[in-house]
């Protein structure tokens, strides 16, 4: 976050109107890296002796945290690798001031190609330096710092960045949804009782939340939850998929299903208030996310273009298992599940780093944001995630395209067609615990933002 500017210039883009600062360049896309301003120390990154991560606001370029290199011209490197389209444009910066000199550059994931480099000589002041790279026929790629040019000094740095070069980000403010063009709120429950919930499992019109399961699972009983004094808590899960409240049911009608659903259709923010319970005994189930309605229930759930083959998107907003990634940090995962879930793409930079010592037992806001694809940006749509407001990593596709290529899919050749589907879906909203009779989480609030009030899709008997 660049807080060098405070001048404010609105974007109008897929039906939304937004706030963004104009010191950023708007046509470079949200940003693709984990952990990218060390708010969660040294988490995702790879540090040779001569860099470091320190917790010093003075040295900060924003937060509290940041990355020094103590020169030593000793070409040790500090670097962060991730997935990348083949033959697409990135732009990758990074803030960094101090004394003396290193090497900004970006390779090939095998380290065998430079992409881009530029030596950045540091001063007393903060300074944003660019690269503008081509991925080439690689699948991978590192953002790093060498430590290659003299000995003596120390630089630090820190907000580092990866985006596509011809995307645009919407500068979306998570503290003023409406304000950002997401002004309808399309559902709201603050759990000041359960009458919101279909606790009798009555299939029964009106509720937010229903207790029958998708795949034939038996149903949450009132048993597994409870709601007092302004939060929902849940106690245990009827699956071990960890699903115990949904927006929708299964329901014998002619869209097999019922209950309350979201499109993305041209933007939609979802964010729920939530505390951590046991942490170091969860497994698997505390999380909320979205499934595929269509692919959930068998209907219309059709790869585009593609007769014959199955595709569903499910969107994990946050996912919480120490088993899987310790009690530090959380998972975000989009999947695309293909050939009735016999291939399953998902994003790399799924793991989301809080800063460091975050109290997960504490209410904390979890949230994610959608931007479907569109002409007005390019058709680059993408889903970014945050954390108490702060904007983390972020997922992007390409739209306005039909796979064509192989079959059985795999990750490269679904390349940049990876996700777009879901601009196209709707989605049933999950509130998961785990099975294991250990408490999972409280709920103070969930709530969902739309551009338009259509992203609610609504069915009934």
């Amino acid at each position: 976050m660049h807080t060098a500017s405070k001048a404010l210039t609105a974007l109008v883009m897929t039906g939304i109107s937004v706030m963004v600062n104009a010191s950023i360049a708007l046509a470079v896309g949200p940003n693709i890296m984990v952990n990218n301003s060390f708010e969660g120390g040294d988490q995702q990154f790879k540090l040779q002796s001569a860099f470091s991560i320190a917790n010093d606001a003075g040295d900060a370029h924003t937060g509290s945290w940041e990355m020094r290199a103590n020169l030593t011209q000793s070409n040790n490197n500090a670097y962060q690798s991730f997935y990348v389209w083949k033959n697409t444009d990135y732009t990758s910066s990074i803030w960094y001031k101090g004394a003396g000199k290193l090497t900004f550059v970006v390779m090939q994931g095998d380290w065998s190609t430079k992409l881009a480099t530029k030596v950045l000589t540091a001063t007393s002041s903060w300074k944003q330096a660019k690269l503008d790279w081509n991925s080439g026929n690689s699948t991978s790629a590192i953002v790093a710092c060498i430590d290659d040019q003299q000995s003596g000094g120390t630089v630090y740095l820190d907000d580092v960045f990866t985006g596509l070069t011809d995307a645009h980000d919407i500068g979306f403010d998570p503290h003023r949804p409406k304000a950002s063009g997401f002004k309808y709120l399309i559902f709201d429950d603050e759990f000041n009782s359960t009458s919101t919930i279909d606790e009798n499992t009555t299939g029964n019109d009106g509720f937010l939340w229903y207790t029958k399961q998708f795949y034939g699972f038996p149903p949450t009983t009132p048993s597994m939850y409870t709601v007092a004094n302004g939060t929902l808590s849940l106690l245990n899960s009827p699956n071990n998929w960890g699903e115990v409240l949904h927006t929708a049911m299964p329901y014998n009608n002619s869209q097999g299903w019922k209950g309350t659903a979201f499109a993305p259709g041209q933007g939609l923010y979802v964010e729920g208030r939530i505390a951590l319970l046991n942490i170091t005994k969860e497994n698997y189930g505390a999380s909320i996310w979205m499934t595929d309605v269509k692919n959930t229930v068998g209907v219309d759930n059709g790869m585009p273009g593609n007769p014959g083959h199955i595709e569903g998107i499910e969107n994990d907003i946050m996912e919480f298992d120490p088993h899987w990634w310790g009690t530090a940090n959380y998972a975000s995962t989009i999947h695309d599940w293909l050939e009735n879930s016999k291939v399953d793409v998902d994003n790399d930079n799924t793991t989301i780093c809080p800063p460091a010592g975050t109290d997960f037992s504490q209410f904390h806001t979890f949230a994610m944001l959608w931007v479907p694809a569109s002409a007005a940006n390019n058709w680059y749509g993408y889903r970014q995630c945050f954390f108490d407001d702060v904007p983390q990593t972020a997922i992007c596709w390409k739209g306005n395209q039909t796979y064509t290529g192989v079959i059985p899919e795999t990750k490269d050749s679904m390349g940049n067609y990876s996700f777009s589907l879901g601009d196209h879906r709707i989605f049933n909203l999950i509130l998961g615990g785990s099975q294991t009779g250990n408490p999972s989480l409280s709920v103070d609030w969930v709530h969902v933002y739309a551009v338009s009030p259509s992203s609610k899709v609504v069915v009934g008997n």
